[in-house]
């Protein structure tokens, strides 16, 4: 390959080698390249970011160091890599985030009925009854009741049970 080869040079000639029009090189992408991208490459109007350059060369089956190095990135490989690595990273705390937001809001609209029925699923799992009990309680030791309605699910440890296993 020649130092002096242009990135549009380089893409023209990939893609002529396979006899691929532009929307194979889409298509291959899975969209992750647009096709207003791939026109401004191959007219030289528009240089790829490290990341199109290395989309590109999985789509084509290329050599990505070959591409990386004919769209400028040759001597910052490492960097570019590391770029990616980083953008990569960024990209699941993002989705992270937003399956954390949705389980929220998810627990915020499910009925109080519904949670409680998993509750007792998820504790017959355990080795529990799955009775539920359903009143006012008092606090252990304590003639003060709780202020609202409570709900608690039987199960067949005792609080002191509970205590030793939390370890208090």
């Amino acid at each position: 390959m020649p130092n002096d080869m242009t990135w549009s040079t380089w893409l023209r000639q990939q893609l002529d080698e396979r006899q691929w029009p532009q929307a194979e090189l889409v298509r291959r992408s899975g969209g992750a390249i647009k096709a207003d991208r791939v026109s401004k490459w191959l007219k030289g109007t528009e240089n790829p970011s490290h990341r199109n350059v290395i989309r590109t060369a999985n789509a084509l089956d290329a050599d990505i160091d070959e591409a990386l190095e004919v769209a400028g990135y040759g001597e910052s490989l490492v960097e570019a890599a590391f770029l990616e690595q980083q953008q990569a990273l960024a990209e699941q705390r993002q989705r992270e985030q937003e399956d954390s937001r949705l389980r929220e809001r998810v627990l915020r609209e499910t009925p109080t009925i519904e949670l409680l029925e998993e509750l007792v699923r998820r504790e017959q799992l355990r080795g529990g009854d799955g009775r539920v009990i359903e009143g006012r309680f008092q606090r252990l030791g304590s003639g003060r009741e709780f202020p609202d309605t409570a709900v608690a699910h039987v199960t067949k440890r005792s609080i002191f049970d509970e205590q030793e296993q939390r370890g208090e």
